[in-house]
């Protein structure tokens, strides 16, 4: 299995997010870990945006990049999202709800090869 991270926005819980993806029936033998774990396993790694600097995983799956981009301090947020962003070194998918408001992070995903709306 490649490295991958899952980077949700800034203040959310990520055990909390751990478990609802740990308690889906899909995953069948993937294994989900809180991003702070030092273990060196093979599991997906979830980790708040504002910690990735410095890492880098082969896939990168940003979740709910709206709710990320409507803080208070958006520039700050939109330094992390390029940090998020150049974590990747192979694939890199993103979540969001809607497009408008969004091209800032729309203009780095090629939006032709599928459906992205939620």
């Amino acid at each position: 299995m490649p490295s991958v991270g899952v980077f949700i926005p800034n203040g959310n819980s990520v055990d909390r997010f751990v478990k609802r993806l740990t308690e889906e029936d899909d995953l069948g033998e993937i294994r989900i870990e809180a991003g702070s774990d030092t273990t060196a396993s093979r599991a997906v790694k979830v980790y708040e945006l504002k910690e990735v600097k410095g890492m880098e995983f082969e896939v990168v799956f940003f979740y709910d990049l709206d709710e990320a981009l409507q803080g208070d301090d958006k520039e700050l947020m939109n330094r992390y999202l390029y940090v998020g962003i150049s974590r990747a070194t192979s694939h890199l998918a993103a979540i969001l709800t809607q497009a408008e408001g969004n091209e800032n992070v729309l203009r780095y995903f090629d939006q032709t090869a599928m459906d992205w709306r939620v």
